[in-house]
């Protein structure tokens, strides 16, 4: 890849792709979905992922490979399962099936089950006879992971770049102009990533403190929040403590931590502008007692300028 490039990280999945590309679609939960990537013109990539089961993975891409045959083209679409385009070695999987296929456009995809019982098929997709496709479908393809690093999850698109414990689980998205934000439950504990675009717009006339209590508000209404100024790589922050305002008892919060069940009656949160991107972005959850220096780990996980 001789240019510039990004990591995208959705629901365990993770790929390098060219900086120029975007998420197109995003569709699904860890057990089952899709994700696409487009470039400036047209979609680039696609992954597809399931529980694997008794699947077989020949049977799997021979019947996508036959319904793509069977869309209606001025071009016949030619494809072909047999292809060694790339190299388990190359993928870092034990069995995998390459495939391509040939139409008005051409796509050089792989299918494989991963140990953790994960199956996946993914393809990069160009112009017919795009030059120099097949060389960029390999080095996509050799750099696609399907599941968390040491228990960490990546999930980076549209300028936010975080990780998560891989026992969250992505319950709410808000994906528009200016704002990405992604919600994760561990029931009952609760974690909040954004971004924010346009920074200086939105600080004109205001401090970030007024800024977070217009914004923050309502997700805090339930506690009782204290913020503190605090600088974060350079940057502009603020940290935010709390309770919940009708706190468990000392007897109840200890009989749920001897009983190993947590209780969500702690909020910690972060908010800071990152000038260089002219972005702000946001990390707090609602999580255990015990569990309060887990916001500080997601937080420097949390990437706003390289």
């Amino acid at each position: 890849m001789n240019t510039s490039s990004q990591v995208i990280g959705w629901q365990g999945l993770s790929v390098v792709v060219p900086e120029d590309w975007t998420v197109g679609a995003v569709e699904g939960d860890r057990r089952e979905g899709y994700l696409r990537v487009d470039g400036p013109d047209f979609p680039r990539l696609e992954v597809r992922w399931s529980e694997a089961g008794k699947t077989d993975l020949d049977k799997t891409v021979q019947r996508y490979l036959q319904q793509l045959t069977r869309t209606k083209s001025q071009v016949p679409v030619e494809t072909d399962d047999q292809t060694r385009f790339i190299s388990r070695r190359k993928v870092g999987k034990d069995q995998i099936r390459p495939f391509l296929w040939r139409g008005e456009n051409a796509g050089y995809g792989v299918g494989w089950i991963c140990k953790c019982g994960r199956l996946v098929l993914a393809q990069v997709l160009g112009d017919r006879d795009e030059p120099g496709l097949e060389a960029l479908a390999v080095e996509i393809l050799s750099h696609l992971e399907d599941h968390a690093r040491q228990g960490w999850n990546l999930w980076s698109l549209y300028d936010l770049s975080t990780e998560l414990p891989e026992g969250f689980q992505l319950t709410k998205t808000q994906l528009r102009a200016g704002l990405t934000e992604l919600t994760f439950d561990r029931k009952p504990e609760r974690v909040v990533t954004a971004r924010w675009g346009m920074a200086e717009t939105a600080l004109r006339g205001t401090t970030l403190r007024s800024w977070a209590v217009t914004r923050l508000w309502k997700a805090l209404r339930n506690f009782r929040p204290n913020s503190e100024e605090f600088s974060f790589r350079g940057h502009e922050g603020l940290r935010i403590t709390g309770e919940a305002a009708a706190p468990l008892g000392m007897a109840v919060r200890l009989g749920k931590h001897l009983v190993q069940q947590s209780h969500a009656d702690q909020l910690v949160g972060y908010v800071w502008h990152c000038a260089p991107s002219n972005r702000i972005y946001v990390v707090y959850g609602m999580v255990d007692v015990t569990h309060r220096d887990l916001l500080d780990q997601i937080r420097d996980r949390t990437i706003c300028h390289e």
